[in-house]
């Protein structure tokens, strides 16, 4: 079959985990002999939708030094098909056959686009009204006439239940197992309990804060280490480890440090975090959020109700005091994970695109 011309648009070069997402998709079509372009907006000052304008220096700062895509997009065999662009505008994006919008911003930008650069589609990896006055711009996007291509069964069940919308898919996620399930660096007479720092209220680490107090009190000899994209703007019990920006090639040594890793979203498209903490053989405890159910299940890791730090530090002090169950379930967790490589969801994506390039309904 012959190739599609693709360009996928993300609202950023910044190296995100949906963004990453985008290029790993945009790396495989792009080495199966489909002709892609990567366009990214250089993000102003002030994104119109965001207030405090006097923190976005800070943001502009953070995308273009702090986090450098030059490297993910090297990795991907995409260099020299990525570009920064100051608009999405018929100027700056080709012609072709699909053009995907990777978020809600740039759905309302794909939208100002005339047929001659592709038939849009929408790749859905997350609902994200991340502060409820971004309801209405996000929900319009949803209802554009676009084909909606999801990542989970649950944002497909949103489509259905919150705008009576049918989505394509799901085509999942997939995981580097291979990447992750290096030898192990955990010491069972001190077993480390991890995370991932991020601030939105839908990730929840107001919960998981809560929790890493309540088990640095009754589990003093347990050590603690984080790492996130963002300073954070939380304190941790005393001692914890917090790791800022990790490369790439490091965050599989951190989850081999981790004998529980906790997941504490509120709501969650997928769960990249959780999954790649199991690829390494961690013992997960999470929420049943949104598409987590999909990859995990009770004999890989532990659930806990939504939003109950209670909960949360309960099963992690179970893990803690039971290392023979705690590394059985990370054992079983680093086995499911072999069964999602990134082979499969590319052939999804890549079905869905040539669907979408024949207007197939």
């Amino acid at each position: 079959m012959s190739g599609l011309r693709i360009t996928f648009v993300l609202p950023s070069l910044s190296p995100t985990g949906g963004a990453m997402v985008v290029w790993r998709h945009a790396g495989a079509l792009r080495a199966r002999g489909h002709a892609v372009t990567v366009l990214g907006v250089k993000p102003p000052l002030a994104w119109p939708w965001q207030p405090r304008a006097g923190l976005l220096a800070r943001r502009w700062f953070y995308q273009r030094f702090v986090l450098d895509p030059r490297r993910g997009l090297e990795r991907h065999g995409l260099a020299d098909v990525t570009r920064e662009v100051a608009r999405i505008d018929a100027r700056h994006v080709p012609e072709g056959d699909v053009i995907v919008a990777s978020s809600w911003e740039t759905a309302e930008w794909v939208a100002g686009l005339d047929a001659r650069h592709g038939r849009p589609a929408y790749f859905l990896q997350d609902y994200e009204a991340w502060e409820p006055r971004l309801e209405p711009r996000v929900d319009a996007t949803w209802r554009l006439p676009y084909t909606r291509i999801a990542v989970s069964q649950w944002l497909m069940k949103l489509g259905r239940t919150r705008f009576g919308l049918e989505c394509r898919g799901p085509i999942g996620n997939g995981v580097e197992w291979e990447r992750f399930a290096g030898p192990s660096r955990r010491d069972p007479a001190r077993p480390v309990v991890g995370a991932v720092y991020h601030p939105s209220l839908g990730k929840g680490f107001d919960v998981l804060r809560e929790a890493l107090f309540t088990i640095a009190r009754e589990h003093p000899d347990a050590r603690f280490l984080v790492f996130g994209r963002t300073r954070p703007h939380d304190a941790f019990p005393a001692g914890t480890e917090y790791v800022w920006t990790p490369e790439w090639d490091e965050v599989p040594m951190l989850y081999r440090r981790m004998d529980v890793f906790l997941h504490a979203s509120r709501r969650e498209g997928w769960g990249l975090p959780p999954m790649e903490a199991m690829a390494a053989g961690c013992a997960l405890v999470t929420t049943p959020t949104g598409g987590v159910p999909e990859f995990a299940d009770a004999t890989s890791a532990v659930f806990v109700p939504i939003g109950d730090a209670a909960a949360l530090a309960a099963a992690a002090g179970e893990l803690l005091r039971d290392p023979v169950r705690r590394a059985a379930l990370g054992e079983a967790a680093a086995t499911r994970m072999r069964g999602y490589g990134w082979g499969p969801v590319h052939d999804r994506l890549e079905a869905e695109l040539r669907a979408v390039a024949r207007g197939t309904p």
